[in-house]
């Protein structure tokens, strides 16, 4: 680290990713630990991530930005399930609150990244999408903060006479900005978040909005502003009614999961009736709004307010439930026969997954293959020095877990500085362990389709990755950072230390 003698290298860390795991990692850095030199790269042109790649109608958060908001910065806007623009707004701010800006490589995409133990450092080279040339620095740690899904590229399957279509087929990945769907029929071919967001968001222009899903998924209505925030927030203190908000918030999360997996039936019939209640009377609950799952066995969709029910509910939208057979000129044909006319076709058919970006990484000239590694504590790897990375919660606020994470990472920096320690990796004591996928509480097709290129898990100790907030408050807040089985070490190349 900084002052051990170590070869000399560009920076202490590469943060590879400006959303907001990214800037999570670097506020943490500033606050926690500013004597350490970084950058943050991102292969777009602009900060934000999710929030800045996706442009369709009513993008926003399924989560409450009280807890999905970084803890030491409070969510002030009224709306806590909140639009994307309101979260970018807020990344921004985070970005001049904690001057960042200087930090950013924008427009580089991390192509290779190759650990040498002997000078205990990374070379990561780079492509400059403005310039077409790669290229290089070195660096005492790499932290990933690329999330989890392909960025170029959704999940598309293909359909049986598309090229017969006389309209538009667009993927909300790579929604045209110039797209104009004034009084045009709307098929939105999906049941997961991405579908459930847009269909209300689209019925002020569109003449009509279809949701065409396989089966269907829970949706649950909530609130989009936060109650206890905003009574709160009248009697105390900003700072105090938004870590009061976030306990009640993280507390309400767990209850739901909770319930939800030891009474299943008991939940899905209170999700019936809710729903029930917020459709047409005589409106087919049990075929359009009741999935073959558990609750929690994949990610529930939230409805803020109702939106989309009060949708249906007007006439505007509606629901069927059916197999595509092909498409048309004018539609889609359904396996049932019907057929669904439309002008625009929008398959939010999911996402791709792909780990840590996809970055060719290797350790003193042999390959990293990343599903053979296993996760130590939900944030560094088996066997691949000085390397962290943010994967948030499946089942809860995604930066619950980033907040953790970075905050422990932090404390693990200060603790190798203090020792003069140059290198960590975690250590499998039994090699042949028995491992289990890396995310294994979902049940989402795009998880099974793609998971098995991500490390995997342990079945107990440090090298779980749970999903769970109350065990990583133990391990990552309150633990130590020193365990068995971590490995320090020093530089092999080290220059001695002047006495």
């Amino acid at each position: 680290m900084a002052g051990t003698g170590a070869p000399e290298v560009d920076v202490d860390v590469i943060i590879v990713g400006a959303g907001i795991s990214g800037i999570g990692a670097a506020t943490r850095l500033v606050t926690e630990m500013p004597s350490k030199s970084f950058v943050l790269v991102d292969a777009r042109q602009s900060i934000g991530g999710t929030w800045d790649l996706f442009r369709y109608p009513g993008i926003r958060s399924d989560s409450d930005l009280i807890t999905y908001g970084y803890e030491y910065k409070p969510w002030t806007d009224k709306q806590a399930i909140a639009p994307g623009a309101a979260i970018l707004n807020y990344l921004r701010e985070a970005i001049t609150e904690y001057d960042l800006q200087a930090h950013l490589r924008l427009g580089r995409k991390v192509i290779n990244a190759a650990w040498s133990s002997a000078d205990a450092r990374w070379t990561v080279s780079m492509l400059n999408a403005e310039t077409g040339a790669v290229e290089t620095l070195t660096a005492r740690w790499i932290f990933s903060a690329t999330g989890y899904f392909d960025h170029a590229e959704g999940y598309r399957p293909t359909f049986e006479g598309e090229d017969s279509f006389a309209g538009q087929i667009i993927h909300p990945q790579h929604w045209p900005e110039d797209l104009d769907y004034t009084g045009k029929r709307v098929v939105i071919i999906g049941s997961g978040a991405t579908a459930v967001t847009m269909l209300p968001a689209m019925t002020d222009k569109a003449a009509h909005v279809t949701m065409l899903q396989r089966s269907p998924s829970y949706v649950v209505p909530l609130p989009s502003q936060d109650l206890v925030f905003n009574v709160l927030r009248r009697f105390l203190p900003t700072r105090q009614a938004f870590r009061g908000a976030r306990r009640a918030n993280i507390a309400r999360i767990a209850a739901i999961v909770g319930l939800s997996q030891r009474y299943p039936n008991k939940v899905r019939q209170v999700i019936r009736w809710v729903n029930k209640a917020g459709l047409p009377k005589g409106f087919d609950v049990d075929t359009h709004f009741n999935p073959s799952y558990n609750p929690w066995e994949e990610r529930m969709c939230v409805s803020p307010d109702g939106d989309l029910f009060k949708a249906i509910k007007a006439g505007k939208a509606s629901v069927v439930t059916d197999r595509i057979k092909r498409f048309t000129a004018e539609g889609v044909e359904l396996e049932s026969g019907q057929v669904l006319p439309a002008d625009v076709i929008i398959t939010a058919t999911g996402m791709k997954l792909l780990p840590f970006g996809a970055i060719d990484a290797g350790v003193d000239g042999r390959p990293i293959d990343w599903s053979d590694t296993v996760a130590y504590k939900s944030f560094m790897l088996s066997g691949v020095p000085n390397f962290a990375y943010a994967f948030g919660y499946t089942n809860n606020s995604w930066t619950l877990k980033v907040d953790l994470v970075t905050e422990h990472w932090c404390r693990l920096l200060a603790h190798m500085e203090q020792q003069r320690q140059d290198t960590v990796v975690p250590t499998l004591e039994d090699p042949q362990m028995p491992r289990r996928p890396f995310i294994d509480d979902l049940s989402s097709s795009y998880v099974r389709r793609g998971i098995e290129a991500f490390p995997h898990q342990g079945e107990s100790g440090p090298w779980t990755a749970a999903m769970h907030y109350p065990t990583d408050v133990e391990r990552l807040q309150k633990a130590a950072v020193e365990h068995d089985a971590l490995v320090f070490g020093h530089a092999v190349a080290r220059t001695p230390v002047a006495t």
